[in-house]
């Protein structure tokens, strides 16, 4: 690089900051094929304001630090966000999507949204004001993530200038929060039924309950998908289908790419854009409303009236009986019994955990159920009933849930799981309770610490967060490498460590 003259300022090589972007291309899925001049305006600014002199010097940096490289990302990918963007589109939030929750949903519900690549969180906080004014502020969970920290430290703090109420549409959250010096602060009453987290969209696995992105009914990712390569795309839309709960809604952006290719979700023609909705299993497959027999350890029963055992509606027998494939004629009795013997090992080969685990990753979670039904003496039975449960109704897996850990009391798994729902329900001291046993049963798991550590949080016990925060960073840290992380649904021990430390940071920027 040429020396500069006294004043002047040093700026990248082209042919570096052209390489600095190919490489966070490779690492992130992202495309800059139509945004290369600006993705490579805004890496030189960076560069610049960090003091790193060359592009090659900026990406030594980045590779060591993930949290810098994730908030250049940031740079790189944010767009204007503010209240009530594209209002049309909450509109038919508050219209069309809540009455087709309150007909296919339990009456008792929690009704759980993602604004996935939230920014600064002024979207999140527009659904939390959404569901509150339709009076379902103490049954609505909404999780805003995005992949730059300081976009989350603004999120989480709620406060936001004038620019981000612009509009009429912006009008419309001022009763939601009070103004002063300029600043908007977002009301108390809005704060619980909001969380934010990190979580990369295009590098992360997803849907899990670690991060929470089982079981949605509705997920909002507006103008994110733009950046990504057509491989990312796919991989994105594959994975937000399986986080929807059946029945649930996906929202894109005007200017995002079309998903329908991607995944098999069900299309919607709106006003205001397209809706993506994963397609819910016929009547007689779904939940009851106000019931907990597709859920309950004792539920398969015979009929009181003569006729077949069901399970949800389904005839146990019957049901059996069409998994038989019919007996063929052979000649000679030998070796008809040969054959009969053949087709019952056949039918028997593949034992019920593995049938109901190959459905759960199909998306097929009644059939899950069903799998499973006579089947609560094997734990990993249990386990994939409470996962399938998950995707369909939350407290109807945290019942069940609560049956499984008394019959299988040893199972940390179990008890994790338990806090996580319990989490979703909001019932934190429960849940902390639930955390506690998993850890004492296993005193090295990590996403167990971390659950206890969130429960704690909620609870205000400060002290007890910060304790579970160090030890699960403290363990994924000490982690081998390339080794899975218990119970992690796939997430590595860094990102873990990264979660734990973020929650630290937080705990210390509040106190």
């Amino acid at each position: 690089m040429n020396p500069s003259r006294p004043g002047e300022e040093t700026r990248p090589l082209a042919g570096e900051t052209d390489s600095l972007i190919d490489w966070i291309s490779q690492q992130t899925g992202l495309s800059f094929r139509s945004q290369r001049d600006s993705a490579a305006e805004i890496i030189n600014r960076h560069i610049q304001r960090s003091n790193f002199g060359s592009a090659a010097t900026c990406r030594q940096k980045l590779e060591s630090n993930q949290a810098a490289f994730d908030d250049l990302v940031g740079e790189l990918t944010i767009g204007e966000t503010y209240f009530y963007r594209d209002e049309k589109q909450f509109e038919l939030i508050a219209g069309e999507f809540l009455d087709v929750m309150q007909a296919s949903r339990p009456d008792d519900h929690r009704l759980r949204a993602w604004s996935a690549g939230c920014a600064s969180g002024e979207e999140a906080w527009t659904l939390a004001s959404v569901f509150t004014n339709a009076q379902l502020g103490d049954r609505a969970d909404v999780l805003g993530t995005d992949i730059s920290q300081s976009s989350l430290t603004r999120a989480r703090a709620g406060e936001y200038g004038s620019w981000s109420l612009r509009g009429s549409a912006g009008e419309k959250m001022r009763r939601w929060g009070t103004e002063s010096d300029r600043r908007f602060t977002v009301a108390d009453r809005l704060r619980p039924l909001v969380t934010f987290e990190y979580l990369n969209l295009a590098a992360d696995q997803y849907p899990s309950f670690t991060s929470k992105t089982v079981g949605l009914d509705l997920i909002l990712c507006r103008n994110v998908m733009i950046y990504f390569d057509r491989a990312t795309i796919q991989s994105v839309a594959e994975k937000l289908f399986q986080c929807l709960s059946p029945g649930g809604w996906l929202i894109t952006g005007a200017s995002d790419p079309p998903l329908a290719d991607y995944a098999p979700f069900k299309l919607l023609m709106r006003d205001c854009g397209q809706v993506y909705v994963r397609p819910a299993p016929c009547k007689a497959e779904s939940p009851q409303s106000g019931t907990r027999s597709s859920a309950g350890i004792h539920n398969a029963s015979p009929n009181k009236g003569g006729g077949e055992a069901t399970v949800s509606g389904q005839p146990i027998l019957d049901r059996q009986n069409r998994q038989r494939p019919p007996i063929q004629k052979t000649h000679g009795r030998g070796q008809q019994s040969r054959h009969v013997a053949q087709q019952r090992a056949t039918v028997q080969i593949e034992p019920a955990h593995e049938r109901a685990s190959r459905l759960l990753s199909q998306g097929n979670y009644q059939q899950v159920l069903d799998e499973t039904d006579k089947h609560f003496d094997d734990i990993r039975c249990c386990l994939l009933r409470v996962r399938a449960l998950a995707n369909l109704d939350t407290e109807q897996a945290a019942d069940f849930c609560s049956e499984a850990t008394t019959k299988h009391q040893v199972s940390a798994e179990l008890h994790y799981l338990h806090a996580i729902l319990l989490t979703e329900l909001a019932l934190y001291s429960e849940a902390a309770t639930a955390a506690r046993s998993a850890v004492f049963l296993d005193q090295n798991l990590i996403v167990g610490h971390l659950a206890l550590g969130s429960a704690l949080e909620r609870l205000g016990k400060t002290a007890g967060a910060r304790r579970s925060f160090r030890n699960a960073r403290r363990l994924s840290e000490n982690w081998p490498e390339n080794q899975p992380v218990p119970c992690s649904d796939g997430e590595s021990a860094s990102r873990l460590a990264e979660s734990a430390a973020r929650h630290l940071a937080l705990l210390e920027a509040n106190n």
